[in-house]
């Protein structure tokens, strides 16, 4: 069966992207934060410690993802209008422009650096997607 992103249209996929990084980022955060808790709680509250780090920070973690991952998203289906195919390409440049949009406020070299990072990332990413479907 296939994924939701490869056969939602675009405008459904970007709210699905988002609301899966959300969640994504909610469990991902609650085993970090809990465990740093944890382990930074004094001898006798450990377990109050790590809920309360844990309630303290994850929404915050959790809606990081889901912007982040809205914008992949959207900036995904953007190039698959212009470009008219969906191939490995527009995630390598969707994750070059995400990573550079959210650091626009830090001035150019900061935009390069970031999507230079964001393309090598992605484009790690889609290598390991095309050995692992072509490995018999």
């Amino acid at each position: 069966m296939e994924s939701l992103t490869a056969t939602a249209p675009c405008p459904n996929r970007i709210i699905s992207d988002a609301g899966t990084g959300f969640a994504v980022g909610a469990i991902g955060g609650s085993f970090f934060h809990f465990a740093k808790g944890l382990r930074n709680a004094p001898s006798g509250t450990r377990f109050a410690g790590g809920l309360q780090a844990m309630h303290m920070n994850v929404p915050c973690v959790a809606g990081s993802f889901a912007v982040w991952c809205g914008m992949y998203s959207a900036c995904d289906c953007t190039l698959v209008h212009l470009r008219q195919k969906e191939d490995h390409w527009n995630s390598i440049l969707s994750g070059a422009a995400t990573s550079g949009i959210f650091s626009l406020r830090q001035g150019f070299r900061a935009v390069v650096r970031s999507s230079m990072q964001g393309a090598i990332f992605f484009a790690l990413i889609s290598g390991a997607g095309i050995m692992m479907q072509s490995s018999p």
